[in-house]
């Protein structure tokens, strides 16, 4: 397996783990996997433990390669920051293909909660000029080809997740 720890912008703040299938039943033949990029959740304060590398360490032992995604989180969550990251991410993974075995056309986006929100976001909005900026893609790099949403922060209670909103919105307080 080739695990790495990598900054995605060089400033420690968003960091991409890679679990990366490297078992053949073919000498010198290792296929292409799908992947999956797992976003934890954790109301944009934090990164949840039990939603990140065990959900990523299941992927893997499920066949596919498998990704952590530790996008930006206060104060640095304002829209469309962690959407962007979720972007850049797969823009890099299939930057990386072919030296990772990696299937460009089977990325999946799995968030939970906030990384809930954070995954349809990218799903859906990957082609909005802001995140297309803020990700740096120029085309369908930073579009997922499937998401898997896990109690994703989409439908809340507006009075109820309020602080959310506001960070969200750029509200840093």
């Amino acid at each position: 397996m080739i695990c790495e720890k990598i900054d995605l912008y060089g400033d420690h703040r968003v960091m991409l783990y890679t679990y990366i299938q490297r078992w053949t039943t073919v000498p010198g033949h290792y296929p292409r996997r799908g992947g999956v990029v797992v976003l934890p959740g954790g109301a944009y304060r934090f990164h949840g433990v039990s939603e990140g590398e065990p959900v990523a360490a299941a992927f893997a032992a499920a066949g596919y390669n498998a990704y952590l995604l530790r996008y930006s989180i206060a104060p640095h969550a304002a829209f469309p920051n962690s959407a962007a990251d979720a972007c850049r991410a797969l823009k890099l993974i299939r930057s990386r293909a072919g030296e990772w075995n990696q299937d460009p056309d089977k990325l999946a986006l799995c968030g939970f909660s906030a990384g809930g929100h954070v995954a349809a976001c990218a799903g859906t909005m990957w082609n909005r000029a802001d995140l297309r900026a803020a990700s740096g893609c120029q085309g369908a790099e930073g579009k997922p080809n499937a998401l898997i949403l896990g109690y994703p922060g989409i439908t809340v209670d507006i009075e109820g997740e309020g602080d959310m909103y506001r960070l969200l919105a750029g509200d840093r307080s």
